[in-house]
């Protein structure tokens, strides 16, 4: 079955929660930043099965991968977040064409930052972050098939259950989780400021399992400081 015809019901829904959300966004943008973050959460026990996408392989990353990543991929996000993430133990897929990383998405199984928040997951699940496919290998489903790899990597790995969190106004991302068949657990909201000294983000929402939000240790932030 064509992945794009997956989940049809649940695209339609999160679409009009995307759009509402939106309409607050930019009401409120002249004051400061409105984020809604959906968790998601996925039984790992039932997982869809592998497949193959011609031209590309996806491996788990070694430290070559790493340095190419770091080096050779440009995006807004500092590339010694990839490396901090490396040295912290997590691990690393990418999707390879010509032998060149083209795609890659990562996933923890200890406490790992990202951006403004700290996922403490328990032993027996998982969390899925920072995902990034090179613009012109988009559309192919290479982070699909990223990420279900890493699923599967848990699975076998003895985990149970993954989250993994995901911007409302993100809609590439939540859509591909919502094919895979992750299903939404709560929504985290928060506001930051303008107008304050410190424009530190307000929570507007109560935090919950596996999520809290760290500012002060915002991924970025910390990679500037090195």
């Amino acid at each position: 079955m064509d992945r794009h015809e997956l989940n049809k019901e649940g695209i339609k829904a999160t679409q009009k929660r995307r759009l509402l959300a939106l309409c607050i966004h930019w009401l409120v943008r002249p004051l400061g930043y409105l984020e809604l973050t959906d968790i998601y959460k996925i039984d790992l026990a039932n997982l869809p099965p592998l497949f193959e996408v011609p031209g590309y392989t996806i491996e788990r990353a070694n430290a070559d991968d790493i340095k190419q990543i770091t080096q050779r991929i440009k995006r807004d996000e500092p590339p010694v977040v990839i490396s901090n993430l490396w040295a912290q133990g997590h691990h690393c897929f990418v999707a390879k064409s010509s032998g060149r990383v083209v795609g890659y998405n990562w996933i923890a199984f200890a406490a790992v930052q990202e951006e403004e928040y700290r996922y403490e997951p328990r032993a027996d699940h998982a969390i899925c972050v920072d995902a990034y496919t090179v613009a012109e290998h988009r559309g192919k489903g290479l982070h699909y098939l990223l990420l279900l790899s890493m699923l599967h990597f848990a699975a076998g790995c003895g985990k149970t259950v993954a989250y993994t969190g995901a911007s409302l106004f993100n809609m590439v991302s939540w859509k591909t989780h919502l094919r895979i068949g992750w299903r939404l657990d709560f929504t985290f909201s928060w506001f930051r400021p303008y107008f304050t000294l410190a424009r530190q983000p307000w929570r507007l929402s109560r935090e919950r399992y596996p999520l809290r939000l760290d500012w002060s240790h915002h991924a970025w932030f910390a990679a500037q400081d090195q």
